[in-house]
């Protein structure tokens, strides 16, 4: 696929001609130029030609939802982060501590329990002996 193709016509960038609806969006007609590193486009230019898109638009639409689907899976994970620091320094406020003591045995646990997993799954994936 030539550079142009990809780049709508400008060398280092793609222009939205044909738009590709995200998921729940409506689209409406605007030619958008964006300009990529060489890297980038190259990737594009491979991903296209490869046939897993159909064009340089449906690429970047699902690079596009694939951002927002990350950054909404941020935002959900940091609020449930922020849910249990609140949680745990009300049980701290409560008096609700566990010693130290208590949590070196429990990660103690945790690492015998880890390595005795790792060992089963090195002792069903292991090379066979020639």
């Amino acid at each position: 696929m030539d550079r142009a193709a990809v780049s709508g016509g400008r060398a280092g960038g793609v222009a939205s001609r044909s738009p590709v609806p995200l998921a729940g969006m409506r689209w409406y007609s605007i030619r958008v130029v964006i300009r990529l590193s060489p890297e980038i486009e190259a990737l594009v230019e491979r991903d296209v030609a490869s046939g897993r898109y159909a064009n340089a638009d449906e690429y970047v639409a699902q690079a596009v939802e694939l951002l927002e689907e990350r950054e909404a899976w941020r935002e959900e994970t940091l609020d449930e982060q922020r849910a249990g620091l609140e949680a745990g320094r009300r049980e701290a406020e409560r008096g609700e501590l566990t010693s130290l003591e208590d949590v070196r045995l429990e990660i103690e646990s945790m690492k015998v329990e880890w390595k005795a997993r790792r060992a089963r799954f090195q002792a069903i994936h292991a090379d066979p002996v020639i």
